[in-house]
């Protein structure tokens, strides 16, 4: 989402080095290839600083397992993001080992 890579890049440009891992969650590779190109516009000169994690299902295990692979010290996310869905978010939020911002 725009917003959560807008609130991304704001809190890593005041860290020394910038760095963002951004978890691309799409339902195919040729997807996740295009929302890959997507945040890099987006993130700008930031983009040097980016590791890509593909995501390929919208499922809470799967990003608990890529954030905990991604040794991430917060987690943003679009509350229109599927794994926010009320059946789901318990579970996220168990599995979760770092804090979770959701953006609006």
């Amino acid at each position: 989402s725009n917003r959560a890579l807008s609130a991304a890049s704001e809190l890593a440009e005041r860290q020394q080095p910038p760095e963002i891992t951004v978890l691309l969650q799409g339902s195919d590779a040729g997807t996740i290839v295009k929302l890959q190109e997507k945040a890099t516009v987006l993130l700008g000169k930031l983009h040097e600083r980016v590791r890509f994690l593909p995501l390929e299902a919208a499922d809470a295990a799967l990003l608990a397992k890529a954030v905990l692979r991604s040794a991430s010290d917060l987690l943003i996310v679009d509350a229109d993001n599927p794994l926010l869905d009320r059946r789901t978010l318990w579970q996220c939020l168990q599995a979760l080992n770092c804090p979770l911002l959701v953006v609006r």
